[in-house]
């Protein structure tokens, strides 16, 4: 019997130390199941940050990708509003060489035109002041002998003033305005006192353009009706 108590104690004692050991190997165990556990959620953690980056960078490229679709799409559209305009330019392009040598060619026309508008009017001031000049010249001829004086009183009229025709007042006046139109004809502008006939010597004036015998004709009616009767039935 002392044999068998002395196994069980030896057999108590070695279970005891084993029971020791297997729960160092369990502690040890645990303790690299929860290192492990902690490793792998620290992991898991950061795969996590990883992956919510991850997903905000695709949606930050995602929204590039559309902001960029949609400037391509503008960019498009201008590119062919632009092309229209181009075309439309080039085409107004083309037929501008035409609309400015027409326009030239009527701006050579209208200077030449306007060439010879000058030249006429230089041409028709001309003969006015060449009919004038004459007009004067034959009043200085005839101021001194015929007692004729000129006045200009209105623009382009030469008024004649006749003196020495009235055997009773050799200081009374009788007038005669002339003035040359534009077509250089000439016409009376007052007369007075009236004469009779003075048309017919104002046509052959024009037609003959002696002014001279024009002024003479015109004295000589003055001067019949100046004077008196008895005198203009003598003559």
């Amino acid at each position: 019997m002392m044999i068998e108590r002395i196994k069980l104690t030896e057999l108590s004692t070695g279970l005891t130390g084993f029971t020791a050991g297997v729960h160092i190997f369990a502690a040890r165990l645990k303790s690299s199941a929860n290192d492990a556990r902690d490793q792998h959620a620290a992991a898991l953690k950061t795969l996590d940050g990883r992956l919510a980056a991850a997903v905000a960078e695709k949606r930050a490229a995602e929204t590039s990708a559309e902001q960029l679709d949609q400037r391509l799409a503008q960019e498009g559209d201008c590119i062919a509003s632009l092309n229209d305009k181009i075309q439309t330019a080039e085409r107004v392009c083309s037929t501008l060489p035409a609309e400015i040598q027409s326009m030239k060619d009527s701006l050579d026309r209208d200077t030449n035109d306007l060439r010879r508008r000058e030249a006429a009017l230089a041409n028709q001031e001309s003969i006015q002041e060449s009919k004038l000049r004459a007009m004067r010249q034959a009043v200085d001829l005839y101021r001194g002998r015929l007692g004729l004086d000129f006045r200009k009183e209105e623009a382009d009229e030469l008024l004649l003033v006749f003196t020495h025709l009235d055997p009773c007042d050799h200081q009374r006046e009788f007038h005669l305005g002339v003035h040359v139109e534009a077509d250089n004809v000439y016409t009376v502008t007052r007369c007075s006192p009236a004469l009779e006939g003075l048309s017919t010597h104002v046509d052959e004036l024009n037609q003959r353009d002696d002014f001279r015998s024009f002024v003479r004709k015109v004295r000589r009616l003055f001067q019949a009706l100046a004077e008196p009767a008895g005198e203009r039935y003598q003559h």
